[in-house]
């Protein structure tokens, strides 16, 4: 993976499996990652936690389906959203 410097990526299922896989892999590829969780937001902080320790930034959210809270809170925290995700 080339060019995630600083690049959004929301990860709805990002606290188990191949979610977490996915999150840890695109943080390690310097970009900025949203957790998604629907019930378990101790695995989701657990992973975002994994992501800071290793340099990285990385934010939970709920994900029990994108919200206009939930891109809110993207564009709150990381100053906007990519013309890709804007309705």
């Amino acid at each position: 993976m080339n060019g995630l410097n600083e690049k959004v990526a929301l990860i709805f299922a990002g606290s188990r499996g191949i979610g977490r896989a996915t999150a840890l892999g695109l943080a390690k590829e310097k970009a900025i990652v949203g957790v998604g969780y629907v019930s378990n937001k101790e695995a989701a902080n657990e992973v975002v936690s994994a992501i800071e320790l290793a340099g990285g930034t990385a934010y939970a959210f709920h994900s029990g389906g994108i919200t206009n809270d939930s891109a809110s809170q993207v564009e709150s925290t990381h100053g906007g959203l990519p013309d890709s995700m804007k309705r």
